[in-house]
């Protein structure tokens, strides 16, 4: 049995848009800001790349296919986007190749959610177990 740090069970979403929107400041300039009281988060504008697909979620992150020239690596911050009131926060933990030339598959874990994300999030984990009980 092959070790799965994963913390509940993944929902395949089928290929959903969003807007992928890497937060390219590095870890030492946010920290420098939030000594200086200011919100790291309010810095800079991110990069924005309205191509990338959510591929699957769970309820602690997602598997995201993004631009692999977005300069996102681990550890990075990125703000992912549904549409205007579903969005969340997330930090990157594994890259991988995708099987598009130009392409990379993101592993990322939520920080922060918008209630409709929250929302969306819920309904589809509800329709996948009401299918998986048919």
């Amino acid at each position: 049995m092959e070790f799965d740090p994963r913390i509940g069970e993944r929902y395949d979403v089928g290929g959903v848009a969003a807007y992928w929107e890497p937060h390219l400041e590095s870890d030492w300039t946010q920290r420098l800001r939030r000594a200086r009281g200011e919100d790291p988060s309010r810095c800079c504008q991110p990069t924005r790349s309205t191509n990338a697909v959510i591929h699957n979620v769970s309820v602690s992150g997602a598997g995201v296919v993004a631009p692999a020239e977005s300069g996102a690596v681990p550890d990075t911050t990125v703000t992912v986007r549904l549409g205007p009131d579903a969005s969340f926060e997330a930090v990157i933990r594994r890259v991988l190749p995708a099987e598009e030339i130009g392409w990379a598959y993101f592993g990322v874990e939520f920080t922060s959610t918008t209630p409709g994300f929250g929302t969306w999030l819920d309904s589809v984990m509800e329709s996948s177990r009401a299918r998986q009980n048919l």
